[in-house]
């Protein structure tokens, strides 16, 4: 917990609401960080500018650690890592899609890229899974949680089609009797 002598000290950045319960989540992650002595101070930022806020060039990020979510529309992981793991080609810019961290690694842009540019199941599955494995121990992001989402409709309402990012599809939809 300290460096160079000095102590560990950040700012963990969080939106006030726009995730669900993103001020309390940040809240416990900050007494929990501090339960093990790391000084956390929180900085929250309105809704409404949370995203222009992050997405800024790296030299520009204004954050030590921020509060985050993303669910991928094609619940497809390359989707997944695409966004959030891929090297920016320009640094000085910001990020094309979503890899706030600005995290970079050349071999898991080179395992993303095989993995989008084949259509063999088996090595595209192989190549994702390598790539997930070094950006865990990479660890540029700490995942938290994921929410589990309970739908539920009538017998006499057929056609709803719940997608596995938390998307539902009515346009199938039609009523029974």
């Amino acid at each position: 917990l300290e460096k160079g002598g000095k102590p560990l000290k950040f700012t963990l950045w969080t939106p006030q609401d726009l995730y669900l319960r993103d001020l309390t989540v940040a809240q416990a992650a900050q007494a929990q960080m501090k339960a093990v002595g790391a000084d956390v101070d929180l900085k929250k930022v309105e809704a409404a500018n949370w995203f222009t806020t992050l997405k800024v060039a790296a030299q520009r990020a204004p954050y030590d650690m921020f509060m985050w979510s993303l669910t991928p529309t094609t619940g497809d992981g390359y989707q997944q890592l695409v966004e959030l793991s891929r090297s920016d080609p320009d640094p000085s810019k910001p990020p094309m899609a979503w890899n706030l961290s600005h995290y970079s690694n050349p071999k898991v842009d080179a395992l993303i890229s095989a993995a989008g540019a084949t259509t063999d199941q088996e090595k595209r599955k192989a190549a994702l899974k390598e790539a997930q494995e070094i950006i865990m121990r990479d660890a540029p992001l700490v995942f938290l949680y994921s929410l589990n989402f309970i739908l539920g409709h009538k017998t006499i309402v057929q056609g709803v089609r719940v997608i596995p990012n938390r998307f539902v599809d009515f346009r199938e939809a039609r009523f029974v009797r």
